[in-house]
């Protein structure tokens, strides 16, 4: 499965059911698929871009973004969605330098997906060459971006925390803090006796 190539985003792009495109927050997220089944792994036949993919996915020890440009030779992160590609890119010894981007969305309620593809110019959505992705657990990037859900951009209650739902609606805080108000003076009460 080959996917486009996708740089310094200016505008949405959509290629099979996968899509780029800014949430409410004008963050670029990346919706995979909504397929029920989760995509699988799509192996990397380059071996650069097998390492950036790992390098991504295990992103604290290199970016904490959902999509991110990576030189492939280094694994130093270049930037994220909003970084340009320079029209002949350069390697510290003056070759030409392969720049892979990585992006990672959430499949259904608990799977996310991320996927690399190497890039040469900014908004190319010509088919890229090499692409390849996985199916994995927990990504945290995704759900502090708020990038999930499809096609709103909905987070799953199992891995948001409860308070960021309960305060967009005043009358769920006030009930909860009344309940753990009257729970905390009965436990003091209950030890009192």
């Amino acid at each position: 499965m080959a996917h486009p190539a996708l740089a310094a985003f200016s505008r949405a792009a959509c290629w099979r059911n996968d899509c780029i495109q800014r949430n409410s927050h004008n963050i670029l997220c990346f919706y995979p698929s909504p397929d029920p089944d989760p995509k699988g792994h799509i192996e990397c036949t380059d071996t650069a871009l097998r390492r950036v993919l790992d390098v991504h996915i295990d992103f604290r020890s290199r970016s904490a973004l959902s999509t991110a440009y990576y030189d492939t030779e280094t694994l130093k992160v270049l930037g994220g969605s909003d970084w340009h590609v320079p029209d002949r890119p350069t390697t510290n010894n003056g070759a030409t330098a392969a720049i892979a981007a990585c992006h990672t969305g959430l499949v259904n309620g608990t799977v996310f997906y991320t996927t690399c593809h190497f890039v040469d110019k900014d908004d190319d959505f010509t088919l890229g060459y090499g692409a390849c992705g996985r199916v994995h657990g927990h990504d945290e990037r995704v759900l502090r971006e708020q990038c999930c859900g499809w096609p709103r951009n909905i987070c799953p209650p199992s891995q948001d925390p409860l308070w960021r739902h309960m305060v967009a609606n005043a009358w769920i805080q006030w009930l909860f803090l009344t309940t753990m108000a009257a729970l905390s003076f009965a436990v003091i009460f209950s030890r009192a006796r």
